[in-house]
């Protein structure tokens, strides 16, 4: 026969007595105590059915919030790199290749290949457009930044609730959806892959050989995605260093003074976010505005619960016995902190540390729902407004943005019209404007000016005329790592060129002889925006096409 409410219900608080007192100080959630007690006391509740719902749902929701409502890919990157997806599918072959560094966009003319190759495969073995092949990818990218941060979170806490939370507010949250809805830059694979890369790092029972394998592995294939994947380095740097914080004693963590040492980490936090500030690292302009620029971008991307950062900051720092895990996170959060300052790294290599202490307030709140209803209500208040933080993003953007941030149907409608209208490869003077976009979709044309890869992809530069211009960077000098060790020389490429003849009209010399260089055969323009050059063929030219977005003209 079953037990009586009373005498489960004094089971239950024995059993919950009996755990606290084995953990000692650890503290514990609400949920281990329930799974423990399903395990002990065979209690009818399904807590594994529970927890498989809570996972379902977070999967649905991943899939629902990456549901575009927007008629076309945005951002800037997903165009050039969908074009160079383009190429590799027409031409069977990266042509912007010309030794081992182009692989990973560390010579001139290249770019990182990963991403590009992965868009073409997709493109080749479903037979879509490439445009729904971006889409088609980035969904399984947002699942895949959930999976990953979920494991990561295990192997550094126990708790269900804290690796719930974690995968759902990294996966949800602005840094990772800015690049994992209808987009295709190649810094989402490292975002998605980041958490994946920590897992095996700090992977315990693993041997030292096949770790260091899958680590290389993985940090070759991020190489080829994008340069954020030097910030790898340091990562590895800080797990080193936190291990030797525990295995060595290093500061004598155990004495009397070890209270001391959190005021310690606390000062070098500071001095991390303080030093840049009075030096001007990475600030152009007013220091103040930068802080503030770079506080709101942080939290554009993180979502509103960023003040909760600071909370789990506190408790990870005055964390009694506190493991290699834990000091490596509180590492590499001092060691990333100056680049708060830098709107292109700093808002996404900060997303994960920023996160993860976000998730280690929520946990210890998970602590207290025992205790009230309001308890109960303010948790899930919390969590909706970051979902509706997340998803208002997904769906609207605010200033001068607001229209701009994803393709207009009217150049996407340009593009499709040039694939019938011109004959393949068909060389097209396309300046400013939207009409870079407009090239993405125009698969199969050659456009100028544009970016060094795809250049070179068609053949608007030869290999000869690239390892001509090329320079080798200085090894001490940051372009070496984050450009790569050979650069374009200045005034070579395309953009240069363009920018030189767009102030003549179309019969000056300078423009006829341009024109003949590249084999221009028909001009398209963006009629929110001409230079002087745009205005003279306007004047002079009869319009071809017309869709009141994008205009033709012969040349």
């Amino acid at each position: 026969m079953g037990e009586g409410p009373a005498i489960a219900g004094s089971r239950i608080s024995s059993y919950a007595k009996t755990y606290e007192g084995v953990l000692g100080h650890f503290k514990i959630s609400t949920i281990d105590i329930l799974i423990l007690l399903n395990v002990n006391m065979g209690c009818n509740m399904s807590f594994k059915k529970s927890i498989t719902i809570l996972f379902v749902l977070l999967i649905l929701l991943n899939i629902l919030i990456r549901i575009p409502s927007v008629p076309h890919e945005n951002g800037n990157d997903s165009f050039m790199l969908h074009t160079l997806a383009n190429s590799v599918t027409q031409f069977g072959e990266a042509r912007w290749w010309l030794n081992t560094y182009s692989v990973f966009g560390m010579y001139s003319y290249s770019y990182g290949s990963a991403l590009p190759f992965l868009l073409s495969g997709i493109q080749q073995l479903t037979n879509i457009e490439m445009e729904t092949s971006v889409w088609v990818m980035s969904v399984p990218l947002g699942l895949i930044s959930m999976f990953s941060a979920f494991i990561m979170a295990g192997e550094i806490k126990r708790d269900f609730s804290f690796k719930f939370i974690f995968a759902l507010f990294y996966s949800i949250s602005q840094g990772i959806l800015q690049f994992t809805v209808w987009n295709g830059s190649s810094r989402g694979i490292f975002l998605v892959l980041l958490p994946l890369f920590i897992y095996i790092l700090i992977k315990e029972n693993v041997s030292v050989i096949k770790k260091t394998l899958l680590l290389l592995m993985l940090f070759v294939y991020l190489r080829s995605a994008h340069n954020f994947s030097y910030f790898l380095v340091p990562v590895v740097g800080s797990y080193i260093l936190s291990v030797l914080f525990i295995k060595y004693d290093l500061f004598k963590l155990n004495d009397k003074y070890s209270r001391y040492y959190h005021f310690i980490y606390i000062a070098i936090l500071f001095s991390a976010m303080f030093i840049p500030f009075v030096t001007g690292l990475f600030i152009v302009g007013s220091r103040y505005q930068a802080f503030l620029s770079s506080f709101i971008t942080m939290t554009r991307y993180t979502g509103p619960l960023i003040f909760f950062a600071f909370a789990g900051l506190m408790y990870l720092i005055f964390k009694q016995d506190k493991n290699h895990k834990d000091w490596f996170i509180l590492i590499v959060t001092a060691g990333f902190t100056p680049m708060f300052y830098s709107l292109a790294y700093g808002p996404f290599i900060l997303l994960l540390p920023i996160i993860y202490l976000i998730s280690i307030s929520f946990s210890n709140l998970f602590l207290m729902l025992n205790k009230s209803k309001l308890i109960h209500i303010i948790v899930i208040g919390l969590i909706l407004s970051s979902v509706v933080f997340s998803s208002y993003y997904m769906h609207f953007r605010t200033g001068s943005s607001s229209e701009s941030w994803y393709m207009d149907d009217r150049t996407n409608v340009a593009g499709i019209w040039t694939r019938s209208a011109f004959e393949e490869n068909t060389r097209i003077l396309t300046p400013g404007g939207e009409t870079w976009r407009m090239t993405a979709i125009a698969n199969g044309h050659a456009v100028f000016p544009t970016i060094p890869p795809v250049a070179l992809a068609y053949g608007f530069v030869s290999e000869e005329e690239v390892l001509e211009n090329t320079l080798t960077s200085e090894l001490v000098s940051t372009a070496y790592f984050f450009d790569g060790p050979y650069v374009q020389k200045d005034g070579t490429d395309s953009w240069g060129k363009y920018a030189w003849i767009s102030y003549f009209d179309i019969e000056d010399k300078r423009t006829i002889n341009l024109i003949e260089e590249y084999d221009l055969k028909y001009a398209a323009f963006d009629t929110s925006g001409k230079s002087t050059l745009g205005s003279d063929i306007d004047s002079r030219k009869n319009k071809i096409y017309d869709n009141s977005r994008i205009t033709f003209y012969p040349l």
